[in-house]
């Protein structure tokens, strides 16, 4: 039946018909007159297809095209004349590029089908894909070896008859030497030089340009491959197709290679009125605590022995999938940050890293190993917690003292194998810039053995849950670097290169404070990680190497801690151009953790975003920039912010200390830094309150009975300066909030400060004011029960300003003034009341210094200049007021200097749980006219663990080596609401037991 055909209209088909026919007839196929040169297998396969007829095989031609999924693929592929050369002539090269734009973009059935037509219809420019193929997909080499396998005993009648087809140069089309490009003859002396050239574009992932060096003769498809190479093509971008899994967006997206390829996308894209980049909505971390503080009140009563361990995991799986559920309804996808306490301890947890004797019990006992560490015990103390970055986060610093092992995770950090749900874990180069480290062990070393433990581990896991991805939160690598940091980072990711060959899509890599720079983009793009840029960068980022590197782009396109709406036009302007066939990931500048869950339920102005409100409104851009409407989202009205005020010297230091003479302190006076436990008889006076059960009247005599109370254990206890308690007080800033005019207050806008203490974070929207005094009357209950002098305690206007969520684009110097005004008028309230002794709380005043990035500078002394003119105005009392501040876990040495202006009588500092004196010897010596006097904290009070009456007289004799005796006080390193009076007891106790001991042997 095949002898009806001519050779002249169809040669490629006349060429399949003969060697079927043949093969029917129980000939060779490799008879002449027409050679035929593909596997005789391919003449098997070709019978049925002939039988059908030329007219279905072209129609076959056109269907294929649909396989691709793309409008631009389609396009480009239907007017290039191989494919036209192809109907004419009826060969199936066709076939063969589409089933490699297929396999590079992970459709399983065609990865098989391409490995299927490199046996049965090899040609060089095959090649490139098929080894980049077996490379970066381990699952293919055995099904890859068993066809071989299985194809060569088929073959074997033919074998040497084939190898004489395929290795024969002869005439054939000698005559013709451009007839569609070079002729057997031309393309065999090609290779000399193709080979290695497609060699190297192999070895740095570019398997289309590879194919191209091997073969030009299929120009116009290979220039396909580099842009179809994007990894995982349907688990990225959710392109549905045979055998791969569907997501939230179904726009196909080209890949990343670099150079002509990217502008031959853009080209192609332009004259075919076709975007090719597209954009998926993302999430980089959630609120974990939950929308009613669910996780807290399971961790606080595991703590408390109210929850068993067989109680305790099973609920902890529940809230965890509940986060990850929230996430998937706002936004299509999840990250799994589910911490239980904090990523760093965590992280380091699961790397083994512990004290020795706790290290063995990881694996049996991990929770209790992580609360031993984070809350201490009786019998230790935790390890130091401090600020992250510049919010008012805590974390656990790990203290790193041996070589770091394999990684496992924590039994509530197994990956749960769940589409669209990426695993998260901080990245080896932050985890070593942010622990504590054995002066013997080597950083770059640590690094290396900690990136190599989760290289391992991912690897490992990743060939058994195909659904797996992975992000990195490595928050350290925005900081500027230096040598040895560039080393580290190049220590940690050493032996990750090979990673994307096992993943779903390349691992993202997060930078939530400040901005990766392009040296670290480019060098951790070409290992196959894609690194988070803010959208303000895209611009400059894209003049760079950097952009080209990326396997695809991470874009931070909104504001993480921010509750005001953001900026779509921004956004929009600066993506508009930057087009270049990768997918891009639109993300928060940082978790959302940052941010309470919802503004459902809450009384607040139109237009404030919340956790769930900021995702579910990040859901809807991809499609608005991809050509719909900019969202229409209600703006806060703006305001005018005050300028500035002048600074005014206060009186001598020397003057001062003769005017408060009269409070006849001891020496080494002893106070505490404010509040008092905050029991459940407290916060239930509170909620009574609020329901209407308890009417003001009976609500204030409940609270002055507490307060005299306090006063008379006070006493007891033997401190010289009290405190009322501040029992009144939810928070040190909310409470204020409340009662000034410019903030807005929430009913459930917690947020996570550590392990499961929240906050409820003010909102600052115009310059405050007050209209009565706000701690008067407290402060008079306790003044009146006893005749020792009670501290009038406020929070000071630096940290108001830094734990409340701020409006966007005001500066730091005008928020803190604007502050500063309605505090300073209540100080003069707590003056003209007749207190002696006034505490101005500023923990956070170190918190948003701007962070050490490339813009620093600018921003430091714009953030200086605020602080040192709202300390001078809050500071600037009569000399017979003492005039006490408050700072607390922190690094506060670069800020050491803003208080110089300031007029601050006596400051206590935390020290127990840092051990680090430094800032304290800084702050004693920074005034011109005599020293500041300093109460170091001299136990933790986050921690049941009292270290003793011995341990703390041992650390005031430490800074009696330094300090004028007249110069130290004696007090905890922070506020006691958080803990038990049995507790405190104990801890006082001991405190002033060792001040008692200084004294007599002072005396």
């Amino acid at each position: 039946m095949y002898s009806n055909w001519t050779a002249d209209p169809l040669p490629d088909w006349r060429t399949y018909a003969l060697a079927a026919e043949r093969l029917v007839s129980g000939q060779s196929p490799y008879a002449d007159p027409r050679p035929f040169l593909y596997s005789p297998v391919m003449a098997a396969l070709m019978v049925p297809v002939v039988s059908v007829g030329y007219p279905a095989f072209a129609f076959a031609h056109l269907m294929a095209l649909v396989l691709l999924r793309d409008r631009w693929l389609i396009a480009v592929v239907a007017v290039s004349w191989p494919f036209w050369t192809d109907l004419a002539a009826g060969n199936v090269f066709t076939f063969v590029v589409v089933l490699a734009v297929l396999a590079l973009r992970d459709v399983r059935w065609a990865q098989y089908g391409y490995l299927a037509s490199c046996l049965l219809m090899p040609r060089p420019v095959q090649l490139p894909v098929l080894l980049y193929l077996l490379w970066v997909e381990p699952r293919l080499r055995w099904p890859f070896v068993g066809m071989t396998a299985a194809h060569g005993v088929l073959v074997v009648p033919w074998l040497a008859q084939w190898w004489e087809v395929l290795t024969w140069i002869g005439g054939y089309e000698a005559d013709k030497p451009w007839n569609y490009g070079p002729s057997r003859a031309v393309g065999i002396a090609w290779l000399a030089v193709g080979i290695p050239l497609s060699a190297a574009l192999l070895w740095k992932r570019l398997p289309g340009l590879a194919g191209l060096a091997v073969s030009p003769y299929w120009l116009p498809y290979y220039l396909l491959m580099p842009v179809a190479h994007q990894r995982r093509h349907s688990k990225t971008t959710g392109e549905p197709d045979t055998g791969s899994t569907s997501s939230r967006r179904a726009t196909p997206t080209p890949g990343p290679d670099s150079g002509a390829s990217g502008g031959l996308v853009r080209t192609l894209a332009s004259l075919h009125d076709v975007r090719p980049m597209t954009f998926e909505a993302r999430l980089i971390g959630y609120p974990r605590i939950g929308p009613n503080r669910e996780l807290k009140w399971t961790l606080e009563r595991a703590w408390s022995g109210r929850l068993d361990a067989e109680a305790f995991a099973p609920r902890i799986a529940e809230l965890r999938q509940a986060h990850l559920d929230e996430q998937h309804d706002a936004i299509g996808s999840a990250v799994d940050d589910y911490f239980l306490y904090d990523e760093v301890l965590e992280t380091a947890l699961m790397l083994g890293i512990a004290p020795e004797n706790e290290a063995a019990r990881i694996g049996d006992s991990a929770f209790d190993v992580l609360t031993d560490l984070a809350r201490g015990t009786p019998e230790r103390e935790a390890w130091e917690m401090t600020k992250w970055f510049d919010t008012n986060y805590h974390y656990v610093v790990p203290e790193i003292g041996r070589p770091i092992g394999t990684l496992r995770p924590l039994p509530w950090r197994e990956p749960l194998g769940q589409p669209d749900t990426t695993w998260a874990i901080l990245g080896p180069y932050s985890l070593v810039k942010l622990s504590k480290l054995d002066p013997a062990l080597h950083p770059a070393d640590l690094a290396a053995a900690a990136g190599e433990a989760i290289w391992t581990w991912v690897r490992d896991h990743a060939a058994t849950d195909e659904h797996f991805r992975l992000q990195l939160d490595e928050p350290c690598l925005g900081m500027v670097m230096d040598d040895a940091d560039v080393a580290l980072r190049d220590a940690a990711y050493a032996n990750a290169a090979d990673l994307l060959a096992g993943l779903g899509q390349p691992p993202i890599v997060t930078v939530q404070f400040g901005r990766a720079s392009a040296e670290t983009v480019a060098s951790l793009g070409g290992a196959g990680f894609a690194v988070q840029v803010p959208v303000d960068a895209v611009a400059s980022m894209r003049s760079t190497p950097a952009w080209e590197a990326q396997p695809a782009h991470v874009v931070a396109v909104m504001d993480g801690r921010s509750v005001w709406p953001d900026d779509f036009d921004a956004a929009r302007a600066a993506l508009d151009g930057a087009d270049d066939g990768r997918p891009t990931y639109l993300v928060p500048s940082t978790s959302l953790m940052f941010l309470p869950v919802t503004v459902e339920g809450e009384d607040l102005p139109a237009g404030f975003q919340f956790a769930r409100e900021k995702a579910r409104a990040l859901a809807g851009w991809p499609s608005a920039l991809e050509g719909g409407s900019a969202p229409d989202v209600p703006q806060p009205p703006p305001v005018e912010w005050p300028e500035v005020g002048d600074l005014v010297a206060r009186a001598s230091r020397e003057e001062r200390r003769s005017a408060q003479a009269d409070l006849d302190l001891p020496p080494y006076p002893t106070t505490t830094t404010g509040s008092l436990p905050q029991t459940s008889e407290v916060r239930q006076l509170r909620v009574s309150l609020g329901r209407g059960e308890l009417d003001r009247a009976g609500y204030d005599a409940a609270m002055a009975k507490l307060i005299t109370d306090s006063v008379a254990w006070q006493e007891r206890m033997g401190l010289d300066v009290l405190v009322h308690g501040e029992f009144e007080r939810t928070d040190m800033v909310e409470y204020f909030a409340e009662q000034m005019d410019g903030f807005h207050t929430t009913s459930n806008g917690w947020v996570l400060s550590y392990g499961s203490r929240c906050v409820r974070a003010p909102i600052l929207a115009a310059p405050p004011s007050i209209s009565e005094p706000m701690t008067v009357d407290e402060w008079r209950v306790a003044q009146d029960a006893t005749d020792k002098p009670v501290k009038g305690m406020l929070t000071g206007p630096v940290t108001i300003v830094n734990w409340s969520f701020r409006p966007p684009g005001v500066a730091d110097d005008r928020l803190f003034w604007a502050v500063a005004r309605p505090i300073r008028e209540e100080v003069g309230h707590l003056v003209e009341a007749g207190a002696r002794v006034i505490q101005v709380d500023e923990p956070a005043v170190r918190e948003r210094w701007p962070l050490p990035t490339e813009d620093a500078p600018r921003l430091r002394e714009i953030y200086a200049r605020g602080v040192r003119a709202a300390l001078n105005h809050v500071f600037d009392q009569p000399a017979h007021v003492q005039m006490h501040t408050h700072m607390c876990y922190g690094d506060f040495g670069d800020i050491v200097p803003l208080w110089s202006d300031a007029g601050v009588d006596v400051a206590s500092v935390e020290y127990s749980r840092s051990k680090d004196d430094s800032y304290i010897r800084q702050f004693y010596g920074l005034f011109s006219d005599g020293h500041l006097q300093i109460g170091p904290g001299v136990f933790d009070v986050h921690s049941p663990h009292t270290p003793g009456r011995d341990v703390m007289t041992e650390r005031l004799h430490h800074f009696r080596a330094f300090m004028d005796e007249v110069d130290l006080w004696v007090n905890p390193d922070c506020g006691l609401k958080t803990r038990r009076w049995e507790e405190i007891e104990q801890q006082l106790g001991d405190m002033v037991a060792a001040a008692r001991e200084l004294r007599v042997a002072s005396a």
